[in-house]
């Protein structure tokens, strides 16, 4: 019996000492500070155990009702913060705790913010603003109106933080970000020439000198940028050039830009030959001529002004800076019509320009131009794009056309199609030289109106007996014609008040004096 005894108080002790063992030797812990999660979302339970398992322990909330944990994993149930700690139940002296937040989802429709535009942002499953509390990190960077407009002040990044007003537990935070705005004439650019690109916004940064941002590119193999901010292509390729500030954080910016390629294979890059400057700027009234590198032949694009009051371009590329501004240049393959490419150039200063050479010789560059089928002049379709003036009677067409391309104001040569309305466009400003008493001089317009007819041209100089001009629609060509100072049709001229030159011009050399002879004119 005392064997029995002695037997059975053993077991109890070892059960005892066993037990206190497996107590002291349980582990757990979390193997992360703090949990953030969405609404619904469920995850494994951080939670790293040894000596024991998830049914040895117990899982309580600081609040309930905004997380649970059923089998190991932790699922998110409603928006708010509590906090999980976890216990031995043998020995609930033993304990874990964890931070969790389901904090508030706030979605915007941009994803960045630029200088002066603004952004609503959505708090999901709430539709009223007002119920929440709103703070912006840094009142300089953005700020919200009554109607919770978000908008963009500078560059930088800061945080918007939304609070419920009933419970702080629920709030959420947006990081807003107005970036850096960067700028090139274009970012298709070809390799080895350089093109300028510049920070638009800098004036609302802390500095004047873009030097004080570091300029990174993606992948430095495609292209350089230098100290004056010029970048230069390098080899074919695409990547992307970014600016940060190097006495601060969160302000940046970037830029897509594209080196190189061919047409073949659906890159057009656009640039301007002449004048060669980075910045591509070109002085109110002179010529630009613009390339597309890899094409010898500008004639296989279509050209196209996006600001014809800034500046004009002819069917080969030659541009004409109108007035001082930014303008918009398009070269569009002809056959291929997804094959373009843009570039921007900023026109300078004032004219200075002997515009009677000039619209003598851009005139003279469209001798032998032919009417096409039906009627058709290019003249006509830079009119207007209706069939009456695509196909229509153009010589008034083509006198506003040189006057364009020349750089001429509408108010000193009108764009008019129908020849009686440029006449009196130049009457009614007294602007108008009837043949009876009037030599006609360079530059002049001519009118025919008399004896039933209706035709206009050019002049290109004068002498005694005879005046002769550059005429479109004459014989259904442009040409050179010349007439006496009374011919019967002629009813008198339109003298432009042409702007001051001084200096050299711009213009193209054009000889007065080489003009064929030929009289006569075709009606129209």
């Amino acid at each position: 019996m005392k064997k029995f005894i002695f037997l059975m108080s053993f077991v109890f002790l070892l059960f005892i000492f066993s037990g206190c063992n497996s107590v002291s030797d349980a582990e757990f812990h979390f193997t992360s500070d703090n949990i953030e999660l969405s609404v619904g979302e469920q995850i494994a339970l951080p939670l790293e155990v040894s000596a024991t398992t998830l049914e040895d322990l117990d899982f309580d909330f600081s609040i309930l009702g905004i997380a649970q944990v059923t089998s190991g994993t932790l699922q998110a149930l409603d928006y708010g913060e509590t906090t999980l700690t976890v216990s031995l139940k043998n020995d609930p002296s033993i304990t874990k705790s964890i931070g969790i937040k389901i904090p508030l989802i706030l979605t915007s429709p941009k994803e960045v913010v630029e200088v002066n535009t603004t952004v609503r942002l959505t708090i999901q499953d709430f539709a009223n603003r007002a119920e929440f509390d709103w703070v912006i990190g840094d009142t300089n960077i953005a700020s919200i109106d009554s109607n919770y407009n978000i908008k963009g002040l500078k560059p930088g990044t800061t945080i918007i933080t939304v609070t419920s007003k009933l419970d702080p537990t629920i709030n959420g935070v947006w990081e807003i970000v107005i970036p850096l705005e960067l700028s090139m004439p274009t970012t298709k650019i070809p390799v080895g020439k350089p093109v300028a690109v510049t920070i638009v916004n800098l004036d609302l940064t802390d500095t004047t000198d873009p030097l004080d941002f570091t300029w990174t590119a993606a992948d430095n193999t495609i292209l350089s940028i230098d100290n004056n901010c010029y970048v230069t292509g390098l080899a074919a390729g695409t990547t992307t050039l970014t600016a940060s500030y190097r006495f601060g954080t969160g302000i940046q910016g970037s830029i897509e830009i594209t080196v190189g390629g061919t047409v073949e294979n659906g890159i057009a890059t656009l640039y301007l030959e002449s004048p060669n400057n980075a910045e591509f700027m070109v002085q109110a009234g002179e010529f630009a001529y613009a390339k597309i590198d890899g094409i010898t032949d500008n004639s296989l694009f279509s050209w196209y002004s996006l600001t014809p009051a800034i500046l004009s371009v002819s069917e080969n590329g030659r541009v004409t800076a109108l007035l001082a501004g930014t303008g918009t240049l398009v070269a569009r393959l002809k056959s291929n019509s997804e094959v373009f490419s843009t570039i921007t150039i900023t026109v300078y200063g004032e004219p200075n320009v002997d515009y009677v050479s000039r619209l003598l010789a851009i005139a003279d560059d469209e001798l032998g131009y032919p009417e096409g089928a039906d009627g058709y002049s290019k003249y006509g379709a830079w009119y207007s794009p209706a069939p009456e003036f695509t196909f229509g009677h153009w010589c008034a067409m083509f006198v506003s056309w040189c006057a364009y391309q020349s750089g001429i104001s509408t108010d000193i040569i009108p764009k008019y199609a129908s020849v009686s309305q440029g006449q009196d466009w130049f009457i009614a400003r007294s602007l108008f030289q009837y043949k009876e008493s009037y030599t006609p001089k360079a530059g002049d317009i001519i009118f025919f109106t008399s004896d039933g007819a209706s035709h206009t041209g050019i002049v290109v100089s004068s002498d005694a007996t005879r005046v002769y001009t550059i005429e479109g629609n004459t014989s259904n060509t442009v040409a050179y014609r010349n007439y006496t100072l009374q011919y019967s049709t002629i009813t008198g001229y339109g003298t432009p008040e042409y702007p001051a030159f001084t200096g050299e011009s711009g213009g193209v050399d054009f000889d007065p004096n080489d003009s064929s002879d030929g009289s006569g004119e075709t009606t129209n």
